[in-house]
């Protein structure tokens, strides 16, 4: 049972070694504990990047759309809808880190 609990703590704390690797290989070749812990440790780990992929996408969008209008303040609304992006993905971030570590040791205690 301590193999599994350190198996299924070290996903969540892979996000500072290997992010997405250990987790994936953990839930295939992982027992039926670890297996849920794997999953929920991957998905924690592939939120940030997908909204971090989003908002460039977002940016990337809006800025082809304003420059191509020729809008007058096209340069000010890419600045704060960048900046507005940079905060949220790093509000994510933080929030899923903090939540990896966390389950980490829940884990590790329990």
């Amino acid at each position: 049972m301590e193999g599994n609990k350190l198996l299924s703590s070290l996903c969540y704390f892979s996000i500072f070694f290997a992010p997405l690797l250990f987790p994936i290989l953990v839930w295939i070749f992982g027992d039926e504990v670890t297996k849920p812990h794997a999953k929920k440790a991957l998905w924690t780990h592939i939120i940030p990047a997908l909204t971090a992929i989003a908002a460039v996408l977002v940016i990337g969008f809006l800025g082809i759309w304003q420059f191509q209008n020729n809008l007058e303040n096209a340069s000010m609304v890419l600045l704060i809808s960048t900046s507005i992006a940079m905060v949220v993905c790093f509000l994510i971030s933080l929030y899923f880190l903090i939540w990896n570590i966390v389950k980490g040791i829940q884990i590790l205690i329990s």
